[in-house]
């Protein structure tokens, strides 16, 4: 017999997994431990304790490297560098591969702010007022200045050197990451900006945002710096074309400065036979240009065409029309399965791919605010239903969610509990090019069911970004727990809902998990969770 994971079916369902996604962040970091109470029953010590003073992988007269650190040789040989969040399951923290994490996370703000608030993701800096969201991207733009020069240049990567922890280094810097960091900061800006109290630090980001732009005019082309031993580093960045672009629109939207709309308008123009969604040539990090998720130019497409500053009307309608048509693709092929997944091609998935299914969920919910059609919205949650168990091996690609037959493991050298997973990591997926058992499986796909791997099993903040974004489009106010049957008030019913569930716990039949209502949750309904209605009574 096979049977699915419990499920549970009310008009809150996605809260829960809107904010254990996000705390996924916290659990990512660098430099600190995860310590009580914030671990939430997960703490775990510091990793990357001695990062305050991280070496450097060159030696600062190697000529083949393009920053010299101690120029005027004086025994200056290390940084600080601690803070950051783990790329994925390995303990390497890069710039590069935060393009879409931090944009992501931005969308998300920006479009669902008010679904959360304080308190809500219970992080050590949560201080009762500041967003809860807004701290937790604050966490990673301070590392970001930790990698970012007086000169406009950013240093790339942090990694041990052969596993030892004691011994991490820091790579030289590239030209992508500046650009990186100019995008990033400069999209921050607008929003941080209209936050009371964060009216200077956005105008910091800008500033440092505007400072690498200069950097990178200085050096036109494209430097990837390699490690130690000649080799590249993973998320290298080969032609940063792509990323300059990303960066000009972004600047552009924050300052409204001509010269930076005047760069990426020239070059998008002057691309030989541009396809648009591929008009700045070939992204080395990502093969597929179009998709939001995977490619930077794309990210800076979509806020070009949407900012109310002066832009080219040829080019914001040839940009729309090529995003209404990979949406359009992605819904005619959702029906190539009968499990609705909507890919561009058959083999779409692939390492990471709950992720970037994620990122195409993005681009038809922005489908569905321009047409108003609900197939795009409703192709969007098919995807969020495919990763919440709704797939040929019934597992829920999210920790913490599903029995054991269909919850999922996650792979990760920072996070050691494996019988008791941090909820919230959105793992990998069904890989159709990991093959090495299909001699000895009839039914290949069979083998995730059974194989710690990291394809399968592998968390990153890439995809975990996009996957927050779709999370947070479904979820419901966060900031109002106590209205329990969703009318907009918290009065007799929602308090008569809250008695008749009180005391239970998941493992009773009166258990109603609506009414689990103090953060962080406890799986009780106690006096804790009547306080939280005590204080939103009559709340309109």
């Amino acid at each position: 017999d096979q049977w699915s994971p419990v499920f549970d079916i009310n008009p809150k369902v996605i809260n829960r997994p809107f904010r254990d996604a996000l705390r996924f962040f916290y659990y990512a970091r660098s430099g600190n431990p995860i310590a009580e109470p914030f671990a939430e029953g997960h703490p775990r010590p510091t990793i990357y304790a001695n990062n305050a003073a991280c070496a450097y992988d060159y030696d600062d007269n190697n000529p083949g490297k393009m920053y010299d650190y101690d120029p005027l040789d004086q025994g200056h040989a290390t940084r600080d560098v601690q803070g950051g969040w783990f790329d994925a399951g390995d303990l390497h923290l890069d710039v590069h591969n935060n393009v879409t994490t931090l944009w992501f996370l931005l969308e998300t703000l920006r479009q669902f702010q008010h679904k959360l608030g304080p308190d809500v993701l219970n992080l050590p800096e949560s201080d009762g007022t500041t967003h809860d969201l807004v701290l937790l991207i604050q966490y990673q733009l301070e590392w970001f200045k930790k990698m970012q020069n007086t000169d406009g240049s950013v240093h790339f990567m942090v990694i041990s050197s052969d596993g030892d922890l004691r011994k991490q280094t820091v790579s030289d810097v590239s030209t992508a990451a500046a650009c990186v960091l100019a995008a990033i900061f400069a999209k921050a800006y607008p929003i941080f900006s209209e936050i009371p109290g964060l009216e200077s630090y956005a105008a910091d980001l800008l500033s440092r945002a505007e400072l690498s732009w200069d950097w990178l005019l200085a050096h036109p082309n494209t430097y990837n710096p390699t490690g130690p031993n000649g080799q590249t580093w993973s998320y290298s960045v080969a032609n940063d074309a792509p990323y300059r672009g990303l960066a000009a629109i972004e600047l552009y939207i924050a300052a409204g400065t001509s010269s930076y709309r005047t760069y990426f308008e020239t070059k998008y123009n002057a691309a030989p036979n541009p396809r648009p969604l591929n008009a700045f040539g070939g992204n080395s990090y990502y093969s597929y240009m179009g998709l939001i998720g995977n490619s930077a130019i794309s990210k800076g497409y979509m806020d070009y065409i949407r900012t109310s500053r002066p832009v080219s009307s040829v080019i914001k309608r040839q940009i729309e029309t090529e995003f209404l048509k990979e949406a359009s693709q992605l819904l005619s092929r959702r029906n190539c399965t009968n499990y609705n997944i909507p890919m561009l091609m058959y083999n779409d998935l692939y390492w990471g791919s709950s992720g970037m299914l994620c990122g195409n969920a993005y681009i038809l919910l922005w489908a569905f605010g321009q047409t108003g059609d609900p197939q795009y919205r409703d192709a969007a949650l098919d995807i969020l239903e495919w990763i919440g168990g709704r797939n040929p091996v019934s597992r829920v690609f999210i920790t913490g969610y599903g029995d054991y037959l269909h919850g999922t493991d996650h792979y990760s050298f920072y996070m050691f509990d494996h019988r008791n997973p941090v909820p919230g990591y959105l793992c990998g997926n069904i890989n159709h090019h990991l093959n090495f058992l299909n001699s000895y499986i009839q039914y290949p796909w069979k083998f995730y069911m059974n194989l710690q791997n990291a394809g399968l099993l592998e968390p990153c903040i890439h995809w975990q970004a996009q996957m927050c974004f779709l999370l947070g489009y479904f979820a419901w106010d966060l900031n109002t727990p106590a209205d329990i049957n969703s009318d907009g008030l918290v009065n007799l019913t929602d308090l008569q809902a809250l008695l008749d569930a009180w005391l239970t716990t998941p493992q009773v039949d009166s258990w109603n998990p609506l009414c689990d209502l103090a953060i962080p949750y406890d799986n009780q309904i106690d006096l804790k969770d009547l306080a939280v209605l005590a204080a939103q009574w009559i709340n309109p």
